[in-house]
């Protein structure tokens, strides 16, 4: 952890620019919106911040891309995914250094998830 007045890690300069370059993209677009999900992958992030010594592997298990969302959330295709994301129903991907698609965190597919399963249950087309 650095303490106060200490240099950041460059990794985490580049967690600090790719959070506040998204906030800015919202509020040029007039539409902040900050869902459960995107406040604990928040958390996870400072947390991860904080200690730095976490492995890699627990990071990359917080991120999930298209394909692991829809094996997670089981029952969609990568074509609903991508409707579900165009009627505004999932946050949009965030594009992440090592990944060569959007990826989502894995607690908004949670949400989704029981807003999916919910919705089904009831017998709501989504």
């Amino acid at each position: 952890m650095a303490a106060v007045g200490e240099e950041i890690s460059p990794e985490s300069r580049l967690l600090l620019i790719e959070l506040f370059e998204g906030l800015a993209e919202g509020v040029r677009r007039n539409d902040i919106r900050f869902s459960e999900g995107s406040a604990r992958a928040l958390g996870h992030w400072a947390e991860s911040i904080i200690h730095p010594e976490k492995s890699k592997m627990e990071d990359e298990s917080i991120w999930k891309n298209i394909t692991e969302a829809c094996d997670y959330i089981g029952r969609i295709t990568p074509q609903t995914y991508r409707k579900y994301v165009r009627e505004g129903k999932i946050p949009q991907g965030r594009k992440r250094r090592g990944y060569h698609e959007p990826v989502w965190p894995k607690e908004e597919i949670e949400a989704f998830r029981e807003w999916y399963d919910s919705h089904r249950r009831k017998g709501i087309k989504s």
